[in-house]
């Protein structure tokens, strides 16, 4: 942990990496079902006004690679969105009842939530959530961390 001044153990229960795995599977079947039902939107859309498309002369690969890209880029928006304006909090850490907080326990910022989404589109990210305790890049490069909610307060009181 970053700050030796102060120990989350004395307070806080965080996150199993099991529960940090769920996280991912769930959030990622989330955005692909916001994704599916934007092509359907975007589809329904080109149906109604006639919309031709555009005259892309691009082959397969540069298409495949602005796809992988774009979709990338909405994953990091979607995911900073949500963790953002919840502070702290996306489909599978309701699912999970847990939550992002601030070392000392606070609820984190929209911005520290909106990094916190920004840097899980980093490549590789996931696997720096292995480590046990799981303290994955977007924990530990915006200050915070994942807690268990009901175990946190079974600890305190």
């Amino acid at each position: 942990m970053d700050n030796p001044d102060i120990d989350p153990n004395d307070y806080l229960v965080l996150a199993s990496r099991g529960k940090r795995f769920l996280h991912y599977i769930i959030d990622y079947v989330v955005f692909l079902l916001v994704l599916f039902a934007l092509g359907l939107l975007l589809g329904w859309i080109f149906v109604i006004t006639d919309f031709e498309g555009w005259n892309m002369n691009v082959d397969e690969a540069e298409l495949n690679q602005i796809d992988r890209l774009v979709s990338l880029l909405l994953y990091a928006l979607l995911g900073g969105l949500i963790e953002g304006i919840t502070r702290g909090r996306t489909v599978a850490k309701y699912l999970t009842n847990t939550v992002a907080v601030q070392h000392n326990g606070e609820k984190i910022s929209f911005g520290q939530g909106f990094k916190r989404g920004l840097i899980k589109a980093v490549p590789f990210v996931q696997f720096s959530a292995l480590g046990n305790p799981s303290y994955p890049w977007q924990d530990r490069w915006t200050g915070t961390y994942v807690i268990d909610i009901a175990k946190t307060k079974e600890k305190n009181d």
